[in-house]
């Protein structure tokens, strides 16, 4: 059919390792019927056609994007020939070029009678042949935005970024390679709260084959009635509704976490109980309500700012407290919201006020609380924490990546610049720094103080992995442990404050997919009769931090 609408071509990644199966097939002629594995990520022109089965443009978009289909070869294949042209260079002689038969639709480009594309031979077989299709180890239901054009960049973190999914399945250690032939994704291309509410549990349970079945959500849950609107974002209550009906017919979901522990984490729900936990380093924190901020705004700041120093004195001792009211220096923050676009700081109740009203009457929100808790002073950098479960050494084992993070310019805001009257706030940047960067940056040369907060974040990684085994019994396959880093510790040296328990899926600040790709498959491949899972976790590779 005719495109609607060409996407964008996303900035190209690397390419995706050549299946590492054995070639069985023999010489094949145009006509030939056999059995092909379509891949939906390996188009041509990048588009993301998905196998249906009728031709009504129904909303979601739901079809088979990896999977073993009918097909009939186009052009002449042996592979002889093919060995030959792969030796002189011809990068494409491996692969048999075959139309799938069918009914194709892409969400972007419309629907399509049949699918030319070209199929490495190991993942082609004769149609009566002895060489079957190999049975379906791991089914993936991806529930993803539909316009997965919009976003050309590619990304480690961003839901509408192709280049994320493509990592996911594609990258190394992802199911492409590592699965040739053994994986099917059936994809959900959403586009409103409505679109999940339509997708029933009992078909995907059906439609999954697939010894081992998970589900990948790719969108960003948010609190408001504009959710839809904005390019990724679906309403936080019907996401975490349909990831619960999944769970109830035995679909888990593995990305990134199970609905439970992934709405703790998204919506920041355990910070105001951690921070009555010493032991976690979580500054004090308690919640207003929407209700008592459209009441009355400034008596809410008063009785939020009242709490937290109580909190204070009750946790960290009658010597923490002190601070008056009109001086006390907090954060207000909303849960289900991305990037430090809901952070905001304040000096005293006056400017708390304000920023309640900011953050919680903004247009469509339907935000019912804010956080608010205890600035951590002389803030120097942020150390983050990257823990990827190495199931192949024991249930307990985490490998960990330690990574220096840049803070931005003080006083500078993204989304909320007006309301932000603390100059010498700052959030977090993405860039990455060096031990050497961060020494000279943060701590003026000294590599002692650098190793100080780097031992005291340390102490605090281990606390928050036992708090994961309490959370969920099963280990949680990547989590990202944000930590401030301040001069305010004993003696004037260095302490370190926890900031964010992340999901997996947060950005990898420059740490390649490969040991997030093997912990994540690794946590979805529980059945599997070959002993080959669960896999070693590779060693942790870097980037120029270009995806993050």
């Amino acid at each position: 059919g005719a495109l609607r609408r060409m996407p964008q071509r996303p900035r190209p990644g690397p390419p995706p390792p050549a299946p590492r199966g054995r070639v069985t097939l023999t010489a094949v002629a145009p006509g030939a019927r056999v059995h092909a594995f379509y891949h939906a990520n390996d188009h041509p022109l990048g588009l993301r056609y998905v196998r249906v089965c009728q031709s009504v443009d129904a909303r979601p978009l739901v079809g088979l994007s990896s999977g073993w289909l009918a097909a009939t070869v186009l052009t002449p294949w042996e592979p002889g020939g093919a060995s030959r042209s792969g030796e002189g260079g011809d990068g494409e002689a491996a692969r048999v070029h075959v139309r799938f038969s069918g009914l194709f639709r892409d969400a972007v480009a419309g629907c399509s009678e049949g699918l030319e594309m070209r199929v490495h031979a190991s993942l082609v077989r004769l149609q009566g042949s002895q060489e079957r299709p190999p049975p379906v180890l791991l089914s993936v239901l991806a529930v993803r935005w539909w316009d997965y054009a919009s976003n050309a960049a590619w990304s480690d973190y961003s839901v509408t970024s192709d280049g994320l999914h493509r990592d996911l399945i594609d990258g190394p250690c992802g199911p492409a390679c590592t699965l040739a032939g053994e994986f099917e994704v059936l994809s959900a291309f959403v586009g409103c709260d409505a679109d999940l509410g339509r997708l029933s549990e009992h078909w995907a349970r059906a439609a999954l084959r697939g010894a081992n079945v998970v589900a990948w959500y790719l969108l960003w849950p948010q609190r408001s009635a504009a959710a839809g609107r904005a390019a990724g974002a679906v309403g936080e209550r019907q996401l975490f509704a349909l990831c619960e009906r999944l769970e109830r017919v035995g679909i888990r979901s593995g990305w990134p976490h199970p609905a439970g522990l992934y709405r703790q984490l998204c919506g920041k729900l355990w910070l105001p109980q951690m921070s009555l936990s010493r032991e976690h380093r979580v500054p004090p924190t308690t919640a207003v309500q929407r209700a008592d901020v459209r009441c009355d705004a400034a008596r809410a700041a008063e009785q939020a700012v009242d709490a937290l120093l109580r909190l204070r004195r009750e946790v960290w001792g009658p010597a923490a407290g002190g601070a008056s009211r009109e001086e006390f220096q907090g954060v207000a923050k909303l849960g289900f919201s991305w990037q430090g676009d809901d952070v905001l700081p304040f000096r005293g109740v006056g400017n708390l006020a304000r920023v309640l009203r900011r953050l919680l009457e903004q247009r469509h929100s339907e935000q019912c609380l804010c956080l608010v808790q205890e600035r951590v002073p002389d803030v120097v950098c942020e150390h983050r924490v990257l823990c990827f479960h190495d199931a192949a050494r024991g249930s307990n084992c985490y490998r960990r990546e330690r990574l220096w993070m840049k803070l931005k310019a003080r006083g500078e805001h993204h989304s909320h610049q007006s309301a932000c009257e603390v100059a010498d706030f700052a959030l977090t940047s993405a860039r990455v720094l060096s031990d050497a960067e961060a020494a000279d940056a943060a701590f003026g040369g000294d590599w002692g103080a650098l190793r100080q907060a780097r031992d005291a974040a340390e102490a605090l990684v281990g606390r928050w992995l036992l708090w994961l085994s309490a959370a969920g019994a099963d280990p949680a396959p990547v989590v990202r442990l944000d930590f401030l880093v301040s001069r305010g510790g004993p003696g004037g040296g260095p302490a370190a404050w926890t900031c964010e328990v992340g999901e997996c899926g947060a950005s990898l600040c420059s740490v390649e997919c490969d040991a997030r790709n093997c912990a994540v498959l690794n946590w979805a491949v529980r059945r599997d009769p070959s002993g080959r899972f669960p896999a070693a976790l590779p060693s942790v590779a870097r980037n120029s931090g270009w995806k993050s």
